[in-house]
């Protein structure tokens, strides 16, 4: 269980900011867009490093790998789990988000057909997220339950 909570507040607070600070890097720094922050890459960070850093892993910790890992727990005490099965699940729970909160940024004024490429955004990051879990943790668990 240590193991799992610790890869889970590392892929949180390391591997989630990342991950969403590459676009931001190659609209700044590559293109030199400045329609979406005037300055440097570097200043764009700590403009929005709050959010980037603290308050989006600690939502996302909270909204996404939390309830992963206990419907991953639940489900691999009745029988074992195949990844793409956790893979799904994944994308299920990005999925529901995207779902409750399209409720509140009037999302379904768009044409449903523009909502559902959502689903092949989160098919990387739920790969990505589920597999270093698996990774880093289920396998382990799997050969020894006793830790």
């Amino acid at each position: 269980m240590k193991r799992r909570i610790i890869v889970n507040i590392i892929l949180s607070f390391i591997l989630f900011p990342i991950l969403f600070s590459i676009k931001d890097y190659y609209l700044i720094e590559i293109l030199h867009d400045q329609t979406y922050f005037y300055g440097t890459f570097w200043e764009y960070v700590g403009a929005t490093l709050l959010s980037r850093f603290i308050a989006g892993p600690i939502i996302w910790l909270l909204f996404v790998m939390l309830p992963y890992n206990l419907i991953i727990t639940k489900k691999a005490k009745k029988s074992s789990l195949k990844f793409y099965q956790k893979v799904l699940f994944f994308e299920l729970i990005l999925t529901l988000l995207w779902c409750l909160i399209g409720t509140f940024i009037n999302l379904w004024a768009n044409p449903y057909w523009k909502n559902l490429e959502m689903l092949l955004y989160f098919f990387p990051l739920s790969i990505l997220f589920a597999g270093l879990v698996h990774l880093f943790v289920d396998r382990k668990e799997a050969r020894h339950p006793s830790e």
